[in-house]
């Protein structure tokens, strides 16, 4: 048992520094701080096994960042069914037009591509998003919007969206919003009446994929969504809508062991702005609106550093010496107490051993407890603190002990001493590292040594 609170002790953290050695220590250590110390340290572990698990999920990773050109033939590949674009028309109430067989209006989607200033674009028709697998958004705003035609996204394996500095090789996606005239190929449109009803302060909405960048994010720091915005239309009016986006790339770099680096690159695009243009025609154009989405020529780098082993020690240091802080103003005070403690016993043992006066065993008896509960206990740790606070070092008390075996030996050697003798010889020699007076003990009569029961 004596082990078990020797190593107890051991664990102690918030020891009190004295100038002398405590049971072969150089602090004063109690059972209180080993306690506490123990507590301390099993909050810190369970922080750093937290700190390992964000580590392993990439969480407070460190970010930088910058802007730069985009380079030539730059851009973001990705295949037909993933780009998702919707085009709808409701009226000034916000209730959806109703154009069956397109006959208020009609939506054509395009893709140009620039080569060498040669521009090739596929004009790709039009169906309701209900006839999609995808879901863009409810059952009633897929019926009354228009998407591409599936069947031609499938013989077309992938779009690329591309920017240019000089405008010599980029690519654009668009849709034409045309109101419905009748042709020798087409004659079930509404009267025009009706039509400009319909049309005259309608509200374009438009929904078009898009990315978000996110460096907490599992897998991919890029999270696609569905961006949607509006427009009013006027009659005799052409509205001009281009969505410039950005093309981005995240370059992550996880090492957390030093030994093991890895460096993995994403692209994606990120919503830039919107640009809005409203041109008069007097009825000569059936074009209600044009939306082209497109990508600027600029792009942002992320550069994303994920948490080392070093940075997870970093963080459990910086936890520690914080409680630590905190805890020393909460323990030392209790931590001084019990070495008060300790020095009132040895002092009140020295005394006893010199005077055998039974009242000092009282001292067996100091505790936090005692010292709240007993008016006598708080009342002589006072006196016996008082004569601590006087001559507060050890070596006094163990130099008192000193004199006091030198004493027992001239004695046992029967050399006759007086009285003025045995009190000078109690105060030469102070201890050479105390300059404080002579503790209480010596003020005390010479004859109260007991001497006598070392005659026997």
């Amino acid at each position: 048992m004596k082990k078990l609170c020797h190593y107890l002790n051991e664990l102690d953290l918030f020891g009190c520094d004295i100038k002398w050695k405590v049971d072969g220590e150089k602090k004063f250590k109690s059972k209180f701080g080993s306690i506490v110390s123990l507590c301390l340290m099993a909050l810190l572990t369970y922080s750093f096994y937290l700190f390992i698990q964000e580590m392993n999920e990439g969480k407070n990773a460190s970010l930088n960042q910058k802007d730069g050109l985009l380079n030539e033939n730059e851009g973001l590949t990705f295949e037909s069914t993933d780009f998702l674009f919707q085009v709808g028309i409701v009226d000034t109430y916000g209730n959806y037009i109703s154009n069956e067989q397109n006959e208020i209006f009609n939506v054509i989607f395009y893709y140009c591509e620039q080569v060498d200033l040669k521009t090739n674009c596929d004009f790709i028709p039009s169906v309701p998003c209900n006839t999609l697998k995808q879901s863009l958004s409810d059952d009633i705003t897929q019926r009354n919007s228009y998407c591409m035609n599936p069947q031609y996204l499938q013989e077309r394996q992938n779009f690329t969206l591309k920017g240019s500095l000089r405008m010599s090789n980029f690519s654009i996606l668009g849709a034409l919003i045309k109101v419905c005239e009748n042709s020798t190929d087409y004659s079930n449109c509404a009267p025009k009446e009706e039509i400009y009803q319909y049309l005259a302060s309608s509200n374009l909405f438009y929904s078009y994929t898009s990315y978000s960048f996110n460096k907490e994010l599992d897998g991919s720091p890029y999270a696609k969504f569905i961006n949607t915005e509006t427009s009013t239309l006027y009659s005799h009016t052409t509205k001009h809508i281009k969505v410039q986006q950005k093309f981005s790339q995240a370059k992550t770099n996880i090492n957390p062991f030093y030994f093991f680096p890895s460096e993995t690159t994403y692209n994606a695009i990120e919503y830039d702005r919107t640009i809005y243009d409203t041109q008069y025609n007097d009825g000569n154009s059936n074009l209600q609106a044009d939306i082209v989405i497109l990508l600027t020529h600029t792009q942002q780098i992320y550069y994303i550093q994920y948490q080392t082993l070093m940075d997870v020690l970093a963080k459990v240091g910086g936890l520690y010496t914080v409680l630590k802080m905190i805890l020393d103003f909460i323990v030392l005070p209790i931590q001084q107490l019990l070495l008060n403690f300790y020095l009132l016993k040895t002092l009140e043992s020295l005394k006893q051993s010199m005077t055998q006066n039974i009242k000092t065993k009282q001292a067996n008896n100091f505790s936090i407890f005692n010292l709240i509960k007993d008016k006598k206990v708080r009342k002589h740790y006072q006196d016996e603190n008082i004569q601590i606070e006087k001559a507060l070092s050890i070596d006094e008390i163990l130099h008192m002990q000193l004199k006091l075996e030198k004493l027992q030996t001239l004695y046992l050697k029967k050399q006759n001493l007086s009285n003025i003798q045995l009190k000078d010889l109690m105060e030469e020699n102070p201890s050479p590292h105390s300059q404080t007076p002579v503790l209480s003990c010596q003020a005390q009569k010479i004859e109260n040594i007991p001497l006598n029961s070392l005659e026997k």
